[in-house]
């Protein structure tokens, strides 16, 4: 008990800190940590059902395409802080985001994981969906998306035969300008 509120306290100063924008850039790069867009960023205005939305459609593509190469975010080598989009059918008010975090050599996020990063999970608890983009609502944010490097598909033929890294991408939720209600 008495270490889970230490956790906390820490997790909570480490939240604070973040609000600055020098220290915003590097914890971004830093797994599983979220900076929403509120303090000294703009407001999204996103639609926390079009969030829920783009995490079940990644989920959706990522089983859909399980062992093929369609199951991953893949970003060639040298491309440093070039952000692209990910494919999302009718994105709503979301647009999801990738971002290279390490231009030294090709890496290769898979679906799921983004998916988890944006909505804590499938059937997420609480807890998690605070912990993940979703937590940060109509706001929008930014996190490097945490692996699950211990699955078999980042050991599949297919995955090394893209010659990339599993290596984490910052995951960005922003505003489509092109969306209207």
């Amino acid at each position: 008990m008495f270490l889970n509120k230490i956790t906390t306290s820490a997790v909570a100063l480490a939240a604070f800190a973040i609000a600055s924008s020098p220290i915003r850039a590097a914890a971004a790069m830093t797994p599983g940590i979220k900076v929403c867009y509120t303090e000294g960023a703009t407001s999204q205005n996103l639609t926390v059902e079009h969030i829920e939305y783009a995490a079940d459609y990644l989920r959706y593509r990522w089983r859909r395409n399980i062992g093929k190469a369609a199951s991953f975010y893949i970003l060639p080598k040298g491309l440093s802080r070039v952000e692209w989009s990910i494919d999302i059918a009718d994105p709503m008010s979301v647009i999801v985001m990738g971002e290279q975090v390490n231009a030294s050599i090709a890496s290769a996020t898979s679906l799921l994981d983004i998916a988890n990063a944006i909505d804590g999970g499938k059937d997420a608890s609480e807890d998690k969906k605070k912990a993940a983009l979703i937590g940060c609502g109509e706001h929008g944010g930014q996190m490097a998306v945490l692996l699950n490097e211990t699955h078999k598909w980042y050991n599949s033929r297919v995955f090394k035969n893209h010659d990339a890294w599993p290596y984490t991408c910052i995951v960005k939720l922003v505003r489509n300008n092109e969306y209207r209600v």
